[in-house]
């Protein structure tokens, strides 16, 4: 008999460099932490279609808060007394952690210009103005290519390994076909062993 196993074919199988580069590029995003961003806000509403004169009042008032904070105002306590976002004003302003996405577009291009512990200037959006702190920041970290390289060699290995052991196991169906008088045609094409069982019942 001749024995092909998955195993085998998965490690007896190199990957090349550029086999492991072409890896580590199409799978990119899981070599990659995106970038951490915490923020909290204080908010001034205005509702769907205030006149003028309530505009100009909330912008006003936002003005009135971002005065108080670059005179050394805490930013969690303006946020409690000032803002009309009720959930997040119990909790001094924050947001949590920001994901792409969870912010009106305005307000975060604004925050992803800013510090950790900077405060923007008053933002319009559709619920009315912000002033917004970026809390804390972690950048993004990447994995380099070295890093990763011990991962992607057994990544590599596997899928490529695997994909060759299917291909020799339709082989050998072929070659069993067309010499059914002897295993050996097959063993030497495959780079396999012919092998021999004891008796068996």
């Amino acid at each position: 008999y001749v024995r092909l196993a998955a195993a085998d074919a998965v490690k007896r199988y190199q990957p090349s460099d550029e086999e492991l580069r072409q890896a580590y590029a199409a799978d990119a995003g899981r070599y990659v932490t995106p970038a951490k961003r915490r923020a909290s806000h204080i908010l001034v509403s205005v509702p769907a279609g205030a006149s003028a004169e309530d505009d100009a009042k909330a912008k006003a008032r936002i003005a009135d808060v971002e005065r108080q904070l670059r005179a050394g105002g805490d930013f969690a306590k303006l946020a409690r007394t000032n803002s009309d976002d009720p959930e997040s004003a119990t909790k001094g302003g924050d947001l949590g952690p920001v994901t792409p996405g969870l912010l009106p577009a305005e307000l975060e291009q604004t925050l992803n210009g800013l510090k950790a512990g900077a405060v923007s200037t008053p933002v319009r959006t559709p619920f009315g103005y912000h002033l917004i702190k970026l809390t804390s920041y972690t950048p993004e970290q990447r994995v380099s290519f070295e890093q990763a390289r011990k991962e992607l060699v057994e990544v590599v290995r596997r899928r490529q390994g695997e994909e060759r052991f299917f291909e020799q196991v339709e082989r050998l169906r072929t070659l069993a076909y067309e010499h059914p008088e002897s295993l050996e045609p097959a063993a030497k094409a495959l780079g396999i062993a012919v092998e021999q069982s004891d008796w068996f019942t």
